[in-house]
């Protein structure tokens, strides 16, 4: 969901200062961004049934028919080919290693093969149990070529199933996909329920910042007041240091309230000195979040309420990159300000200071880099080698 990166070595081919800032802006994005196409709330762990499906050279329904003497070896008989060659529709068996199982238990088996010469027995194979429900569910998704309305149309009704197994297979199919393409679906989901979801206790927490962004993208205005009631509720709910998922709460509520919610939650978070560093971290993600999807006239806004946490030690290193991602340059003297000042001497801080500078295209920077290398010579050397810099040169 976010911009494409780049090594910073792909832009060095001279030194001229205008490479020298691309490379340093090429750095920043390559240590912040998230991957490019996945869901910036979710925890996309592992692949989908429907990607396994896609990447492996045969996908067969195999029936759990006993173990060689041995114990490593399962027998399988085979019965739906959901894909493969014509040597494996005429196999009636295979014996591959698996996790135990009990005879008769079905399983999708997965196998893939470096040569396709290779003997099916010596193929590298992988199991995923299924019970009937499961192999309904899977055999009539759609596979990736299909278009993406239609393949999440199909799985957004699976969300929360009652199989486990399922549910979480169709919340990885989000997981994975980009912001635009859930926000096709705004009309297929049930706001209702994503707003039980949200507070049920029976969904694992790793769901809940998805389910929070779902509820920003509402379009009826019934939903969203709806939509907003409870997330507002949940924002002003007093918990623990950590609450999984609140990053999607706190990006839900801002799509639905723009620059209200950015003020109440820079007031809330950014400052007031009793907020939580789990819920300013939180915060932070989710200006990240909106200053790249929401409204581009309120892209200052967000960047001036980034600004109000470079003076606090745990959070500086990173709001003054955000800050450089998003070429702000209204704070570069108060950047340059912090270089060297305890607390604000480690290394992420010293290099996100020397980063923003470095970036920026504005004489001013320039000169505050050299006043830097002066007092510093060797931290800011070491901090430009980490950005991929070649040390001593002047913006």
């Amino acid at each position: 969901m976010n911009v494409k990166t780049y090594t910073a070595k792909q832009f060095i081919t001279h030194h001229s200062s205008l490479i020298i800032r691309a490379s340093v802006v090429a750095a920043i994005l390559f240590v912040t961004a998230r991957p490019s196409t996945a869901c910036p709330f979710c925890l996309a762990d592992e692949p989908t049934l429907a990607q396994r499906r896609e990447s492996a050279d045969g996908v067969v329904l195999g029936e759990a028919a006993g173990r060689r003497g041995d114990g490593k070896q399962q027998t399988f008989q085979l019965h739906t080919i959901f894909k493969g060659p014509a040597e494996l529709k005429k196999r009636g068996k295979i014996e591959i290693e698996s996790p135990v199982a009990k005879t008769g238990s079905l399983a999708i088996l997965f196998a893939t093969v470096d040569n396709e010469q290779q003997r099916i027995d010596r193929w590298d194979w992988n199991t995923a149990f299924a019970n009937e429900a499961l192999l309904g569910y899977f055999a009539a998704a759609p596979d990736l070529r299909q278009p993406v309305e239609k393949r999440l149309a199909y799985f957004v009704s699976y969300l929360e199933h009652a199989d486990r197994d399922i549910a979480r297979d169709a919340y990885l199919e989000f997981a994975h996909a980009p912001y635009d393409d859930v926000v096709r679906m705004a009309d297929k989901f049930d706001f209702a329920a994503v707003r039980d979801w949200l507070e049920s206790p029976r969904v694992p927490d790793e769901r809940k910042g998805f389910y929070g962004l779902v509820l920003g993208i509402a379009k009826r205005e019934q939903d969203r007041a709806a939509n907003r009631s409870l997330l507002q509720r949940l924002i002003e709910a007093d918990h623990g240091e950590f609450r999984a998922g609140f990053d999607g709460v706190l990006a839900g509520y801002l799509l639905l309230t723009g620059e209200t919610g950015l003020k109440q939650i820079e007031q809330r978070y950014f400052l007031s000195e009793r907020a939580k560093h789990g819920d300013v971290r939180h915060a932070m993600n989710a200006l990240r979040f909106y200053y790249e999807y929401g409204p581009k006239e309120i892209r200052s806004g967000v960047a001036r309420a980034v600004t109000q946490v470079i003076e606090r030690p745990e959070f500086a290193a990173a709001a003054i990159t955000d800050l450089a991602r998003w070429e702000h340059w209204q704070v570069l003297d108060q950047v340059e300000a912090l270089y060297g000042r305890e607390p604000f001497a480690d290394g992420p801080t010293r290099r996100a200071i020397v980063g923003y500078l470095s970036a920026c295209n504005k004489p001013e920077a320039g000169a505050a880099l050299e006043r830097l290398r002066k007092r510093d010579p060797s931290g800011v050397e070491v901090a430009e080698k980490v950005l991929f810099l070649p040390a001593g040169k002047s913006m």
